[in-house]
């Protein structure tokens, strides 16, 4: 019995050791301004995507601002609240800022253009909905009043 418990917790540690951690990972730290420049996200359901490459059309970032290694995605669901994602896709050979998920018309998936991973947003999981390793990597996002911040 001790053999095959061992056997077991062996197994486990070679398993979890072959999916290993999310590749995506960059500084965040956002401001919201949920009465002003983000006021798209104060209505559910409702996303907003905040990238570098576009400045003063998507994102004007402000002092000390940093977000993450592709942009940000932050959605504000009906059921789970506010989320937040990187744009960056996981599940590339070498994730990188130049190969970001996009947001479907509907709003209800984000695909990487690349690799055509789909992932669910509409509930906020950024979930990878085709059997692929990772998800879109997550930030805490903190909103109090007509506020927010999303942080790593």
């Amino acid at each position: 019995m001790k053999r095959f418990c061992l056997f077991l917790l062996l197994f486990a540690v070679i398993s979890c050791d072959k999916f290993g951690e999310n590749p995506v990972y960059g500084p965040v730290y956002l401001r919201l301004d949920l009465l002003n420049r983000d006021k798209i996200l104060q209505v559910a359901p409702s996303y907003k995507t905040y990238l570098y490459s576009r400045p003063g059309v998507d994102y004007q970032p402000q002092q000390n601002e940093r977000i993450g290694l592709g942009g940000l995605l932050v959605v504000h669901t009906a059921v789970n609240g506010y989320r937040a994602f990187d744009l960056a896709c996981p599940n590339e050979q070498n994730p990188n800022p130049n190969t970001t998920v996009e947001v479907d018309k509907d709003g209800i998936n984000a695909v990487c253009p690349k690799c055509g991973t789909v992932y669910e947003i509409w509930h906020g999981t950024g979930m990878a909905l085709e059997g692929k390793k990772y998800g879109l990597r997550s930030y805490s996002i903190t909103i109090s009043g007509n506020s927010g911040i999303v942080s790593n």
